[in-house]
């Protein structure tokens, strides 16, 4: 059963990409993202909240669509908002935050969910994911925008 669960969550990811790329291009980097982000958090939440099979295979494959659905957008936009000149160094940051940022939650989830439980800890870091969604308005809209050719970049 856990195998069909992940079957089928995982061909849901895989249209996420398609359908994630084509949105990112057609409706925007920043909606997608926000759009990917809060499935994701839906998905999952229902994933630990759900009791029932049939609704946690939704969850499973709400939360896989979002979440492979934010990836193309967030990595057009990773690279259009960086000039050439440093975008190597930008991403090497952001991915080096990514890696401290998952090497914090595991150190602290671990404790959390000692503390709080595993659904409860679930939940908060739902809310990590929300507010991550609600960031994304800050960043430029870089869908259409032609790149600065000596900048190569929006901002």
């Amino acid at each position: 059963r856990a195998v069909a669960i992940m079957l089928i969550g995982g061909t849901a990811g895989g249209v996420g990409f398609l359908l994630g790329g084509r949105l990112a291009d057609t409706w925007g980097r920043r909606p997608t993202t926000m759009l990917g982000f809060t499935m994701s958090l839906a998905g999952g939440l229902g994933l630990y909240w759900l009791d029932s099979e049939p609704l946690i295979i939704v969850a499973v494959a709400i939360s896989s669509l979002g979440s492979f659905a934010a990836v193309p957008a967030l990595g057009a936009h990773r690279n259009e908002l960086f000039p050439t000149s440093i975008r190597a160094t930008a991403v090497v940051w952001l991915n080096t935050i990514g890696v401290f940022g998952s090497i914090s939650g595991l150190a602290i989830g671990r404790f959390a969910i000692d503390e709080i439980g595993l659904d409860m800890t679930v939940t908060y870091l739902g809310a990590g994911m929300l507010l991550a969604a609600f960031l994304i308005l800050f960043l430029p809209e870089t869908r259409g925008q032609v790149l600065d050719q000596e900048a190569g970049a929006v901002l």
